[in-house]
């Protein structure tokens, strides 16, 4: 008997799990490998179908099945004994719900859920979809749907009860915070495109690939095509929370980088490596292009990320991935049933081992916005024959330019010192007039020199109250018309936020800088003067200074 069409990966059940929020193991990650129709046999008893399970696992499993597997009395009792998350079987209906979660549709109320204790937390509400047309948030906690508790729900056994026909309405029960809240929500048709785009910074193609489904390489194809007509020349390719799908979608995406070359490698008990090949589409991307990962990232997605990884064809920037790297197969049951089967492991081109390992970033960075990293990083326009402004960074196959001018920015000054804080030292390079300067690994620690190279540190000032006033002096003359927010700044250095400041002349050369609020406890601060500051004679700082502060906790 031989696996029906090829999936790989997958996540579904009516609303739609996001493999990020998950704190549970099922089967719902899928690869078939052959595109091979079997014949279902006539309807028969529960023995029947418990013995052709009997059967593929002996035959098929990608392990040698133990005896007291094959000997359970039931189907239900033989996948408990064998312990494979990944090995299930499907009922008829739960089979369709599961295809039509690959390509995100479904009927239902338009969210994506994670089980926790109480019931299912809302992690996030689709757009235009009846969830949000009835008002419900991400952060809502379902405690009841159709008069039944979820406490203790896995989010399959709750989406059976969420989900329904369309037309038809629920009634769930949600706990907001200290609220209590009925809402009745009218089930609706939701179809959730899998790949969606948009032009970033005016030259930067983002591709958003939330699952590997059957409309996914006509969708990225389209998405793409529009992305280059409007002039992207570098990439973001985001797989995070991709839980995978179709293994002819994802060696049709590893083509856009690596052509019709090996894109995957498989093994099982009985064979030695086989490969295969990316769908030649005649075009690359061009460099310079990141691809976003993050723990929840698994199956067909692992297997692009790890193909551009070892061709070398993008920065892989995030986290290390789920380790789903295994493959299974799917097949016909008599009474119309599916087993899905674990009958391969799966590994990148050049053979690295992905299940329970992973594919591990260029540069590792979580806890932040991955995404703003990767436009900070690619955003920098070409840099002119002075460099002066700009950092350089190399990581992965990439040496990326960073406009310091926009990583001061409150947006992207939070992911430009997570950058900062997640790169050895000795990356790093300042622009001069001249070219590109080193940064030694002292001042890389420092993370200042990286956002205002060329400022001298004056003073460190520490656990100063958070009523603290701050007296500059210069040691000539000062035009005050030029002692203002844009020449003298008080800085969070966790966030980037500017403080609004008061300045009082106290004679012709000290000025008090007053914070127009209380500073943080704890807080950490940095109080720049910049070379807009001007002496009488309209001549600027040689340099500008800095002092560091922190705020008694």
């Amino acid at each position: 008997m031989s696996p029906n069409t090829p999936l790989f990966g997958g996540i579904g059940w009516g609303e739609w799990d996001k493999m990020r929020h998950t704190r549970f193991l099922w089967g719902s990650f899928v690869l078939l490998l052959a595109l091979v129709v079997c014949l279902a046999g006539p309807a028969g008893a529960q023995g029947e179908v418990t013995a052709e399970v009997g059967s593929l696992l002996a035959e098929y499993y990608v392990d040698p099945v133990p005896a007291d597997v094959l000997a359970a009395p039931n189907v239900d009792e033989m996948l408990t004994r064998l312990g494979d998350p990944h090995t299930r079987y499907f009922t008829p209906a739960a089979y369709q719900d599961f295809l039509d979660s690959l390509d995100l549709r479904f009927s239902g109320i338009g969210i994506h859920i994670s089980s926790v204790p109480q019931g299912i937390e809302v992690v996030a509400v689709i757009k235009d979809s009846p969830a949000a047309a009835a008002g419900m948030q991400s952060g809502d906690v379902i405690t009841m749907a159709a008069g039944q508790s979820l406490a203790g729900c896995s989010t399959e056994e709750a989406a059976q009860l969420i989900r329904g026909p369309a037309g038809s309405t629920v009634d769930l029960t949600v706990q907001r915070g200290d609220q209590v809240l009925v809402f009745s929500v009218t089930r609706a048709q939701i179809n959730v495109p899998t790949v969606t785009g948009e032009l970033l910074a005016g030259r930067i193609g983002y591709i958003d690939l939330d699952s590997f489904g059957s409309e996914t390489p006509a969708e990225f194809a389209q998405v793409a095509g529009e992305l280059k007509d409007r002039q992207a020349d570098r990439w973001i390719i985001d797989l995070r929370s991709n839980p995978g799908g179709y293994l002819g979608v994802a060696l049709d995406l590893a083509g856009y980088f690596a052509g019709d070359q090996t894109a995957v490698q498989f093994k099982n008990k009985n064979t030695g490596f086989r490969s295969a090949r990316g769908t030649d589409h005649g075009f690359i991307f061009a460099r310079p292009a990141i691809v976003l990962t993050d723990r929840y990232s698994a199956s067909a997605s692992e297997i692009l990320a790890a193909c551009v990884q070892d061709y070398g064809q993008a920065l892989l920037l995030g986290e290390r991935t789920y380790g789903k790297g295994t493959v299974q197969g799917m097949y016909d049951l008599t009474g119309g049933g599916k087993l899905k089967l674990t009958i391969d492991r799966f590994y990148s081109p050049q053979g690295k081992s992905i299940n329970e390992t992973g594919v591990s970033p260029d540069w590792e960075l979580a806890d932040t916005d991955q995404q703003l990293a990767a436009e900070l990083l690619l955003a920098a326009a070409p840099v002119p024959g002075d460099n002066t402004g700009y950092v350089q960074v190399a990581a992965g196959p990439e040496t990326f330019t960073v406009d310091l001018a926009l990583a001061r920015t409150e947006r992207y000054w939070p992911v430009w010192a997570a950058l900062l804080a997640t790169r050895q030292p000795d990356g790093w390079k300042t622009g001069t007039q001249t070219g590109w300067q080193p940064v030694d690994a002292a001042a890389a620690d420092q993370r200042w020199p990286l956002f205002y190279p060329g400022y001298r540190q004056v003073a460190r000032m520490n656990a100063v109250p958070p009523d603290k006033q701050f007296t500059v002096t210069f040691s000539r003359g000062l035009d005050f018309a030029t002692v203002n927010a844009a020449g003298v700044e008080l800085i969070a250095a966790g966030t980037g936020s500017r403080v609004p400041l008061t300045f009082l002349p106290l004679n012709d050369r000290q000025v008090k800088v007053v914070p127009d609020e209380p500073l943080a406890a704890g807080g950490a601060y940095w109080l720049l003067v910049h070379r807009l500051v001007q002496d009488v004679a309209g001549r600027p700082l040689n340099q500008g200074v800095l002092a560091l502060i922190t705020v008694q906790g």
